[in-house]
């Protein structure tokens, strides 16, 4: 008879759906469907329900040893925090940084009132300044980036502020520099705007160098002006941006197409009122445009965000209607623009995912990127930060500078906030899909375990709602082929 002592714990998520039974095996990062007596003894086993094991065991023995002659079921744990690339940070910093962000400048022709850089309410962030980057910075952080890079074969140069446009001029120089010191390189720009400035001008210049634009819009007008509003004026943004969108639509129409909407969705609001605009927004072809939603960033901020009773149901709704979409069972033509880009992402963080058959010795949830490879960003003073979302001001999240280099001792410490939480970590279901890094672990430039602690659930939650959907979407990928097997014989 199969024998567990106390001490051990299958590294095991058990998920009831209402037309399955499924086991979560986070060692193999795998969904296993089984039946309902091999649930029930997993549960009873989970739960150290020794008589239940007792009485349960004898009918599912056998299935439990296959899946464990499966490499499926271990035990094994993690025995220490360590995020993989704590070792050779040193190495890939030198020379695999994939992409920079500039913050060409802290100004902005907007007060967004959800705006992290907001003057009140955002105690833990810099507030609005006319700072502006030099050329000299922008050169150096270029230069770094090169430096930095010549083990990639790709690299991206990003726009950020305040608003850049603002420092449009300096924008144009870096992109002209950057042109002649990557030549042999694939060189990709992306920029990030409230969509208030365009000129023929600049979108001249945009479309000639094939800059990737994301544009900030909240939903219809009603909706959008609530929170996004000029810094000097009462004038609508909305209608400035549907305006721009207009002119740029017809007379660049390449350009327009490539065009996606960053929204910040106010989950105090009607979802159906802000999903049913971005519906109407359609390029040339007459596809939808790509859609990016999230909730305003209140990390720092001490007004948190409020849900309206039925927004979370509303995007599960939405969600629902992409999966039946795949069945035929809903048109694709009325699809919420947002739950599409929700499903694609949901879609590939299960997919192509390769883990091993037992998590390793030393290891890390999956939250932290390597600080400084993937999206480093440079603010104007020439400071570096592992992104563009961390506190500007915070202490812990300055990891160098351009002319110093890597701090790499704050690096590690970036990439490695589990060791706050280590036994905890060691046993989460949420291992893999993990989402907290030490942006949640940061309390007035501190890295500390109760800030962590506090994120923990949301996270979890959050896993388990995915896992959830990406069950339901196996199960309509298995009922559409079964029903085309019955269609072909």
């Amino acid at each position: 008879m199969l024998e567990q002592t106390p001490i051990e714990k299958r590294f095991i998520h058990l998920i009831h759906m209402p037309y399955g039974w499924y086991v979560y095996d986070v060692n193999r990062d795998r969904i296993l469907k089984v039946g309902q007596d091999v649930y029930m003894y997993l549960e009873a086993e989970q739960h150290g329900d020794q008589a239940a094991m007792a009485r349960l065991l004898p009918p599912v023995e056998k299935k439990i040893q296959t899946l464990k002659d499966n490499q499926f079921l271990s035990c094994s744990h993690p025995e220490e925090m360590c995020h993989p690339a704590t070792d050779n940070l040193n190495t890939i910093l030198s020379k695999n940084v994939e992409k920079i962000t500039l913050q060409v400048t802290q100004q902005c022709n907007l007060r967004c009132k959800y705006c992290i850089y907001a003057e009140t309410n955002h105690e833990g962030q810099r507030k609005h300044s006319i700072n502006k980057m030099t050329w000299d910075v922008a050169k150096a952080a270029l230069d770094f980036l090169a430096e930095h890079s010549y083990e990639e074969r790709a690299v991206n140069v990003g726009f950020y502020g305040g608003e850049p446009m603002l420092n449009f001029t300096l924008v144009k120089k870096c992109i002209n520099y950057a042109k002649d010191i990557f030549e042999g390189k694939k060189l990709t720009f992306s920029l990030t705007t409230n969509g208030t400035i365009f000129t023929p001008e600049i979108v001249d210049y945009l479309c000639k160098h094939k800059v990737s634009i994301t544009i900030s819009l909240d939903g219809p007008g009603e909706i959008h002006d609530k929170r996004r509003v000029f810094r000097d004026s009462d004038r609508s943004t909305f209608t400035k941006v549907m305006e721009n969108f207009e002119w740029i639509k017809r007379d660049y129409p390449e350009f327009f197409d490539t065009i996606s909407i960053s929204t910040v969705l106010d989950p105090s609001e009607d979802y159906h009122c802000m999903d049913e605009f971005f519906k109407t927004l359609r390029v040339n072809g007459d596809r939808a445009m790509t859609v990016a939603a999230s909730f305003a960033d209140d990390t720092y901020s001490e007004e948190k965000n409020i849900f309206q009773d039925e927004f979370i149901p509303r995007m599960d709704y939405e969600l629902f209607n992409v999966l039946l979409s795949l069945s035929g069972r809903f048109s694709s033509s009325k699809l919420s623009a947002i739950a599409k880009t929700q499903y694609l992402l949901l879609y590939d963080k299960f997919e192509n995912k390769v883990a091993p058959s037992i998590i390793p010795p030393k290891s890390a949830p999956g939250g932290p990127c390597i600080a400084g490879k993937t999206r480093l960003f440079v603010d104007v003073f020439g400071n570096l930060l592992p992104c563009e979302r961390v506190s500007e001001t915070s202490e812990c999240m300055r990891i160098g500078h351009i002319d110093s280099g890597f701090n790499l001792e704050k690096a590690k410490a970036l990439i490695n906030v589990a060791q706050f939480t280590s036994e905890e970590c060691k046993h989460c279901f949420a291992f893999w899909y993990c989402s907290i890094c030490a942006r949640q672990c940061d309390n007035k430039g501190c890295l500390e375990a109760q800030t962590k602690r506090k994120n923990c659930a949301n996270s979890k939650a959050s896993v388990e709602g995915d896992l959830r959907s990406y069950i339901a979407i196996l199960e309509i990928q298995k009922a559409l082929q079964e029903r085309n097997r019955k269609n072909v014989t």
